[in-house]
């Protein structure tokens, strides 16, 4: 569809580009009228309207308690596994931003110790970043 747009609005710019220079110059200007009103904004709402269909309307279910204690156990071991390492940074970004899901998804009772754990762990990200060279 993209490319049959892309074309249709190539040909017809050529088009009224060649009108516009045999002595017609209000020819460019109706195309640019009708391109835009008749083609882009047509097509632009298809696009809204076929990204505003989301599938995942529905909000995602929460952790189970298992689960949650079962990450975050999981994220203070690598943590430490991590600090060792010559990437520690990139590591503990990740399992940081890994916190970050678990402590959205956490249930009710386990939020504030996923919430510490994302927070301690940015904490630690931030310590381990890298010094740049000057």
């Amino acid at each position: 569809m993209s490319a049959s747009v892309a074309l249709i609005l190539t040909i017809g710019g050529l088009a009224a580009v060649v009108i516009a220079g045999t002595g017609s110059p209000g020819a460019l200007a109706l195309w640019a009228t009708i391109a835009f009103f008749g083609i882009k904004i047509p097509v632009l709402g298809l696009l809204w309207w076929l990204l505003g269909r989301s599938e995942h309307t529905v909000e995602s279910p929460a952790l189970s308690s298992g689960a949650t204690i079962a990450a975050l156990a999981r994220l203070r071991l690598s943590a430490e596994r991590a600090c060792g390492v010559p990437d520690a940074w990139d590591r503990l970004d990740a399992l940081a931003a890994e916190a970050g899901y678990v402590a959205a998804h956490a249930p009710a009772e386990l939020t504030i110790e996923a919430t510490s754990v994302e927070a301690n762990l940015r904490a630690l990200r931030d310590e381990m970043r890298p010094v740049s060279p000057r």
